[in-house]
């Protein structure tokens, strides 16, 4: 029979994976809330062009919250680099401008280069 401290031990891992599953649910909805926020300020500075805008400030925070899901450190230079790769890259390229429905995807480049230096 078991001890009483493999059936804790058991009952620790289960509260623990159910804690790891609820987490990265609420980061996933979290993570894709800030991606919504993100694109709707996007669409705002290719409408207005205006790189000096609140939104344009905002999409710029935006973008390094919603990295800080999946990156251990933010680092300005790797910010810029991986904003470089958006516009060389035709599959991130692809993703930003078809979830837009327009082409966004140099404007955001912009606005990531303009804040993180």
């Amino acid at each position: 029979s078991k001890s009483i401290f493999l059936y804790v031990e058991e009952v620790f891992l289960l509260v623990y994976i159910v804690t790891l599953c609820d987490w990265n649910v609420i980061c996933f909805n979290k993570m894709n809330k800030i991606e919504e926020e993100l694109f709707k300020g996007l669409l705002e500075v290719v409408r207005t062009s205006d790189l000096e805008s609140n939104e344009a400030k905002e999409v710029y925070e935006n973008h390094k919250k919603w990295l800080s899901f999946t990156w251990p450190s933010y680092s300005k230079e790797a910010h810029i680099g991986l904003a470089e790769m958006y516009v060389a890259d035709e599959r991130f390229t692809k993703y930003y401008n078809d979830k837009a429905g327009k082409e966004v995807v140099n404007t955001l480049r912009d606005i990531i280069v303009r804040y993180a230096k």
